[in-house]
């Protein structure tokens, strides 16, 4: 699940939170 914030990605796995910037967007 990723939800696009303004500036900033909020990628959840297995009850993880990663905050990225999308200059270092990842998939």
């Amino acid at each position: 699940m990723c939800l696009a914030t303004p500036g900033k990605i909020i990628e959840v796995k297995k009850g993880k939170k990663a905050l990225v910037d999308f200059q270092g967007l990842k998939k």
